[in-house]
């Protein structure tokens, strides 16, 4: 019998047909008004300005959409109950939408925005109710008219395919990553899209749900993984929710897609099933992966150690060979003891992990749980978790051995871990990837998966570090003494330069046929896995002839280097290494050579230095400015050199640097990037020296930019092959003849060179040299004059230079020129020769010469 349900009138006051959808959800237990948008179903259409009437086809309790005629979603309205009802969509319903669109487009274009960042954080996870969300958009400025409804339909306008955008509405599909974003959640970029149909959203007390119909042939998994998942679901298409999980798993922080399912059945082998009731699917979108991780979560009976059937929360995690499985158990569990004899070890909580092989299938059991290392909290883990291996006996599990993994312990928490002793050690010591074993029966060696046995006491493998450099090996444990034993690492080479060897025997692992280690806190699940073990090989990491690493907390010290260098040409010298918290130092001797041994410190894996003096003795050509030559210096000095080697993944730099003193001048070079063939000293000193030629622009720039100090160091030969001074300050220097002459004059040149040099370099006359003597340097006329009579210039331009730079008159000029040297019959020679006033002034003065001389 049908039932007819009150119906329902739509008034269009738009310009343009609009569609109405039925949006079902089947949630017939749930009478709350939380069905926001359901499967599409279309009912009518009504035109521009007109009505239309229809029957609900679900219920008095309806979801409608509303569509324009482009399949634009427009708005949203619901019935209530009993009586017809009438709804009327209006421009500002659309007006609605273009603002809720206009928001959408602030979140794109300016993230930053502190409303969008508000929003953001309100829907974060999905943890927004519709009610928050509208509030919000009441708070605002420019968008109080849009509310969680037309978000929502502008969502998934936004959301669909380019391919299915003026699909019908019914048969559109979305970017389900779109929708993930947009509602709060995280779709990370690394793991492709997927496509959904058949969208809803609805919503509890605490929060907004969305969900959807996808095709699991739709989303990436890893290879081999989607089979797998088929066989365990059947039909591919499924009906999904989105949720953030924030309970323990792998999934724990991430967005995931979350769906149902009666009953789940594993094969485990010989026709048997491992049934899991009521499980809960979960498509984990975790950022750390670039494919979807599948996982199952139930809840079943289980019984451990014969103890009452307590409730076991499983989380399994599929890949494409097994499935692992997580069990934590629920109720009063009594805690693993410490095994015994094992000092500062606690185990805190255990739990049952169960493995699933699919091919072969097999299935496994072993016990897993956290621990602590001496009082809790004492000692930071990286990673808490170790793995008991069990074998059944009479259908009890019962521990064979205890294998766990530690990533990362420096030295202190291993003598915490087991040992009665403590030290602290001011080194940078860690271990990584320690490999910790512990039989139950000592007496009885287990061989572990890896091929080795369970030793007699405490053990472990692991990588030492220090300073970067890594030693592998196995250490042992002794309650009362500490750690001993002797690890080694691979030879150190940096190039052609240096190397660092020893007697080490090197170290392997086991390893299967693809070269992956065995791991020894596993259990051997399948017939698979124990011919793998079988079969295992040997596979080196660690080559021999390295140096070998002694470690003994018995006595001081406790590390001990043996080693071998080779740098430089000394080869294979026996070397005394100091270990301290900056370094392995030692000391290298190539005798008379250098003036000092060369002091080496090895700081890391990738950096070494070395420092060392000796003597330079050679000649270096100073540049030319502006064609002169600046002349050429002999260096006879001690210099102390650094040299540095630094390698990285794809190259080695060497790089050397000093400094010397020369004059009183502390002159550096470089660092300077060195050829990594140099082989021997002398070629690294013939390098250097290469160097200091090469670049005495710059190493000898304070001479150099210095014409004064320049000009000084011509004037003492320290500065060789420069025969005109004056030419240089001129023509490299751009000096004029007055700098000139004052410059010339305070490094201790005399006059006579001064204005000889000025009157050569700038072409000068008399006059002009004279000018620029006393503007360089005030020489007085007396000065000038004598330097003119040294280097023979002649008595009339003497006396015309007296009288134009220093303003004589003729008398005087006679005076000067006569206290100097010029004869007298010169200067009345000249005086005449010149003329004028200097004419007249000879006549008068020689007349009176005359006649004194007659009156006498």
């Amino acid at each position: 019998m049908s039932t007819t349900y009150p119906s329902v009138t739509i008034k269009n006051d738009l310009s343009a047909s609009i569609q109405i959808f039925d949006a079902f959800q089947n949630n017939e237990d749930d009478k709350s008004l939380t069905n926001f948008f359901g499967t599409l179903t279309p009912l009518v259409t009504v035109p521009a300005g007109g009505s239309q009437e229809f029957t609900p086809i679900h219920g008095p309790i309806s979801t409608f959409i509303v569509f324009d005629d482009q399949n634009n979603p427009v708005t949203r309205f619901f019935t209530l109950g009993t009586q017809p009802a009438s709804f009327e969509v209006q421009q500002s319903d659309v007006d609605t939408m273009n603002t809720t669109e206009a928001f959408i487009k602030l979140m794109q274009d300016q993230p930053g925005n502190p409303e969008v960042v508000q929003f953001q954080a309100l829907i974060k996870n999905g943890k927004a109710t519709a009610a928050q969300v509208n509030q919000f958009f009441l708070s605002t400025t420019d968008y109080k008219t849009v509310t969680f409804v037309t978000y929502m339909l502008a969502v998934v306008a936004l959301a669909r395919t380019p391919q299915t955008q003026k699909s019908p509405p019914q048969d559109q599909v979305y970017s389900l990553s779109t929708l993930v974003n947009y509602f709060g959640f995280s779709w990370p970029s690394s793991i492709p899209d997927v496509t959904i149909s058949h969208f809803n959203c609805n919503e509890t007390d605490t929060a907004i749900f969305i969900g959807g119909e996808l095709n699991i042939t739709d989303v990436t998994f890893d290879t081999g993984v989607l089979g797998i998942i088929q066989s365990f679901i059947g039909n591919p298409t499924i009906n999904f929710g989105v949720e953030f999980v924030y309970n323990d798993g792998l999934a724990t922080g991430v967005t995931c897609l979350k769906f149902s399912m009666d009953e789940v059945k594993i094969p485990i082998g010989g026709g048997n099933t491992f049934d899991i009731d009521k499980p809960t699917m979960l498509l984990s979108l975790n950022p750390l992966f670039k494919f979807v991780v599948f996982e199952i979560k139930a809840t079943i009976p289980f019984n451990l150690f014969g103890s009452p059937e307590i409730d076991s929360d499983i989380a399994m995690t599929i890949d494409n060979i097994e499935a692992e499985i997580g069990v934590n158990l629920r109720g009063n569990t009594t805690s693993l003891l410490t095994p015994p004899g094992i000092k500062g070890l606690h185990f805190d909580s255990f739990g049952v992990g169960l493995g699933v092989i699919f091919e072969p299938p097999g299935f496994a059991i072993g016990v897993e749980g956290t621990f602590h290392i001496g009082n809790q909290g004492q000692v930071p883990l990286t990673d808490d978790n170790f793995a008991v291996v069990c074998e059944m006996e009479e259908e009890i599990p019962n521990p064979l051995y205890i294998a766990f993994y530690v990533p990362k312990l420096d030295f202190n928490e291993i003598i915490t871990l087991f040992t009665n002793t403590s030290y602290n050690i001011d080194l940078p010591v860690s271990f990584t990837d320690l490999s910790f074993r512990w039989a139950e029966n000592p007496m009885e060696p287990v061989v572990l998966p890896d091929g080795s046995l369970a030793p007699m006491g405490y053990g472990f493998n692991a990588v030492m570090d220090l300073f970067g450099l890594h030693f592998y090996g196995y250490l042992q444990i002794d309650l009362n003494t500490g750690i001993h034993g002797t690890i080694t690492m691979a030879p150190l080479n940096f190039g052609n330069i240096l190397s660092i060897t020893g007697d080490g025997k090197g170290a392997s692992i086991k390893v299967d046929q693809n070269g992956n280690p065995i791991p020894i806190n596993t259990v051997p699940k399948t017939k698979l896995d124990q011919q793998t073990i079988k079969n295992a090989t040997d596979k080196t990491i660690v080559s021999a002839g390295g140096p070998e690493m002694s470690v003994s907390t018995s006595s001081s010290p406790y590390f001990t280097l043996d080693a071998a260098a080779s740098l430089f040409g000394l080869v294979n010298d026996k070397i005394d290494a100091v270990i301290a918290n900056d370094g392995i130092s030692f000391e290298m001797d190539y005798g008379a050579i250098l003036e000092t041994k060369m002091a080496c410190k090895l700081a890391d894996y990738h950096n070494f230095s070395g420092a060392f003096s000796y003597g330079l003795d050679f000649d270096v050509s100073l540049p030319s400015i502006a064609g002169f030559s600046l002349g050429s210096i002999h260096l006879d000095a001690g210099c102390a050199v650094s040299v540095a080697l630094n390698t990285s993944a794809s190259e080695i730099s060497f790089q050397v640097s000093g400094g010397f003193n020369f004059e009183g001048l502390n002159l550096n070079f470089g660092p300077f990037e060195a050829d990594i063939n140099i082989s021997s000293i002398s070629g690294l000193l013939s390098a250097i020296e290469t160097y200091i030629v090469q670049n005495a622009s710059s190493i000898f720039r304070d001479i150099i930019n210095d014409a004064e100090k320049w000009a000084g160091y011509v004037k003492n030969a320290i500065v060789n092959g420069v025969s005109d001074v004056a030419q240089g300050l001129k023509q490299a220097y751009n000096k004029t003849a007055a700098e000139t002459a004052n410059i010339m004059n305070s490094v201790g040149y005399s006059a006579s060179t001064i204005a000889s040099d000025i009157g050569n370099a700038f072409s000068y006359s008399a006059t002009e040299v004279a000018q620029a003597m006393e503007e360089g340097y005030g020489a007085t006329s007396q000065v000038v004059a004598a330097a003119f009579q040294e280097i023979g210039i002649g008595a009339q331009d003497t006396a015309q230079a007296l009288n134009t730079v220093f303003g004589l008159a003729p008398d005087a000029v006679r005076d000067v020129m006569l206290g100097v040297g010029y004869a007298d019959d010169a200067i009345k020679s000249a005086f005449e020769s010149i003329g004028g006033a200097f004419a007249s002034a000879a006549s008068s003065i020689w007349h009176a010469v005359s006649h004194w001389d007659h009156w006498s």
